[in-house]
């Protein structure tokens, strides 16, 4: 079974599955429930591989609506059942989806490339659909990339994945074809097509992938998946329309078959993750929603105090324009700021940050939005704090979350003179009118 098409098997077989199969086997016995341990195990392993990607790219709610799909899909169950390498395929390509989500909110991180080019070398060795999903991995991740230290980075990162997948395929993916077994099996399973493949064919076959996800109507369910990959972050979505590309691609140079079928479910991750985000993001819109009725309810409830004689507000547009200047922060922060400081800069912040700011260095985070998602904020702001290093933060539209607004307001400097002004303009209001109280029985 391990010699990958000479001993019977005429499906060819990545060489580190062949091995792991061999070693589960040679512990577990080679019966045929002894056998289907790896695949069950890479099934099971696919539930938190799903949430882990979910919920960086487009919240919690994403993530756990990925991984219920995981865990229900007749699709995914179907395939954790069998003596074969798909349901490995998912689990790798979620892998690689989980080193993309660990770079593409901090790509200045030396590890994060490093943990990525190990898991793109060895993933063509374990799932040879997972070579397909490298290039939407590329193009993901230079997305992610805004300085030139980041861009070689990803350079190093690529460069050294890519050798070692022209190395897989000139030892081992290469041979495996040319094999007779192989090339016949091939041959009966998916015949060669006739001429290129047309726009109407790849449409038919794309949603005959979507029905085979367990996903119907197909028409509907496509619509909501690429809605969803639209809603979540960019990266994402690059990675999934590139592969499903690479693939269409491969099948029209005869390189790997294009079906609504098994050999194509490698890209089930996509279609559930996508599925996911767009139920995270109505979730996430009807919490807004709630969020907004229940702040208007009390906002009418709340009793309008206003003191005597006070001085009149200035006008809301004003003071808001005033709070919300940029310019005096940044000349501040270029004054005081030390050659070793780092500056984290709020996603709300970073338009006008680099409008008033256009030169940027690899100390300067850009935050990204993770909207309701307070994990991934901390993830990126955790690897700034440095012992010995100062870390400026810049916020822009900052929501106070309930009970702490009043508290925030009645500490500041602002609030306190407001309040002795308004004290006051009582005293004098009340002496006022005891003084013309008293006229009367004076006179």
């Amino acid at each position: 079974m391990l010699g990958s098409g000479g001993g019977g098997i005429g499906a060819p077989m990545p060489p580190l599955f062949a091995l792991a199969l061999g070693a589960v086997g040679a512990v577990v016995g080679h019966s045929a429930m002894g056998m289907r341990a790896l695949p069950v195990l890479m099934s099971v392993a696919a539930v938190p591989l799903a949430y882990v990607v979910g919920a960086r790219a487009a919240g919690s709610v994403a993530g756990l609506s990925a991984a219920l799909c995981f865990a229900a899909s007749p699709t995914a169950l179907l395939h954790g059942q069998e003596l074969k390498q798909y349901s490995t395929d998912v689990a790798v390509v979620l892998v690689l989806l989980v080193a993309a989500s660990t770079v593409a909110p901090r790509p200045s991180r030396p590890r994060s490339w490093i943990a990525l080019a190990v898991v793109m070398s060895l993933a063509p060795a374990v799932s040879f659909p997972s070579a397909l999903v490298l290039p939407g991995i590329a193009l993901a991740t230079l997305a992610c990339c805004t300085t030139s230290a980041e861009r070689r980075r990803w350079l190093a990162a690529h460069v050294v994945s890519g050798s070692a997948a022209l190395a897989w395929y000139a030892l081992v993916i290469g041979p495996q074809r040319n094999r007779p077994l192989v090339t016949a099996y091939w041959a009966g399973e998916f015949p060669p097509l006739d001429g290129v493949p047309g726009a109407g064919w790849v449409t038919d076959q794309l949603l005959d992938f979507i029905s085979y996800c367990s996903l119907h109507p197909r028409w509907l369910a496509a619509a909501v998946v690429v809605a969803g990959l639209a809603l979540a972050s960019r990266w994402l979505g690059i990675a999934a329309l590139v592969s499903v590309a690479t693939l269409i691609a491969a099948a029209a140079w005869r390189a790997y078959p294009l079906s609504g079928g098994r050999t194509s479910v490698f890209l089930l991750p996509f279609v559930y993750l996508g599925l996911g985000s767009a139920l995270g993001g109505i979730a996430a819109k009807h919490a807004a929603r709630r969020q907004g009725a229940r702040t208007r309810r009390a906002r009418d409830r709340r009793p309008r105090r206003r003191a005597p004689h006070a001085r009149p507000r200035r006008p809301r547009a004003r003071r808001r324009g005033r709070l919300r200047e940029t310019v005096p922060l940044i000349a501040v922060l270029d004054a005081e700021r030390q050659p070793t400081d780092r500056v984290y800069v709020y996603d709300g912040g970073v338009q006008a940050f680099r409008f008033h700011h256009p030169a940027l260095d690899p100390t300067i985070t850009l935050g990204g939005s993770h909207r309701n998602d307070q994990t991934a904020y901390a993830a990126e702001v955790q690897p700034l704090l440095v012992p010995g290093q100062r870390l400026w933060l810049l916020f822009a539209h900052v929501h106070t979350p309930p009970g702490g607004a009043r508290s925030a307001i009645r500490s500041s400097p602002t609030w306190r003179s407001m309040r002795a002004r308004s004290r006051s303009a009582r005293r004098r209001a009340r002496r006022c009118t005891s003084s013309r109280s008293r006229a009367p029985q004076a006179r």
